[in-house]
């Protein structure tokens, strides 16, 4: 079983789909009733970690996989900043 969650969550990273890996590590919490993931309702990335080390069984290869997410995803928003930027969009965040 521990095995398909990994191979679910490195299919999600892989696609930059974190949302989804989320949702099936809370549920694989729910069904196996497991209070250490069940208490993380909110903090998503302790949750991603609290599974790494201590229920994932391909630990290097689901976390790897989450690393080149969260640098695709930061490389993502970069380029659409900088794409704003030359098209003279201004950031939501600037707005008063």
């Amino acid at each position: 079983m521990k095995n398909s969650i990994d191979n679910i969550l490195i299919h999600y990273f892989i696609k930059k789909d974190v949302d989804s890996a989320l949702r099936v590590l809370r549920v694989y919490g729910e069904i196996h009733d497991l209070n250490s993931l069940k208490e993380l309702k909110n903090e998503n990335d302790e949750l991603i970690h609290k599974y790494l080390d201590n229920y994932s069984s391909k630990k290097s290869k689901v976390q790897k996989s989450y690393e080149t997410m969260l640098e695709l995803l930061k490389k993502d928003k970069e380029a659409m900043e900088a794409k704003k930027r030359a098209h003279g969009i201004q950031d939501d965040t600037m707005d008063s």
